[in-house]
């Protein structure tokens, strides 16, 4: 299974957080526009299928659009 992604020069909105692989250990993601509640779950059920608990390493370097909620979103899922 895949434990480690980059992604750069993307624009993040036309996919979720959780359609990553959910066992990964390395996401950099890399001059992205991440939009805002990126990293939100919103429902319950989706919750349960996604995991970023092996998360060791996060890169969000010269990405745009980072701020508190999504650090406080990612507190929630990692």
């Amino acid at each position: 299974s895949l434990i480690e992604l980059e992604i750069s020069y993307a624009d993040l909105s036309s996919i979720n957080v959780s359609d990553l692989p959910s066992r990964l250990e390395k996401l950099s993601l890399i001059r992205c526009e991440i939009p805002l509640k990126w990293f939100e779950i919103e429902n319950s059920q989706q919750f349960k299928k996604f995991d970023l608990s092996n998360l060791t390493y996060l890169n969000l370097s010269d990405s745009s659009r980072v701020c508190k909620s999504h650090l406080e979103d990612l507190n929630r899922i990692c």
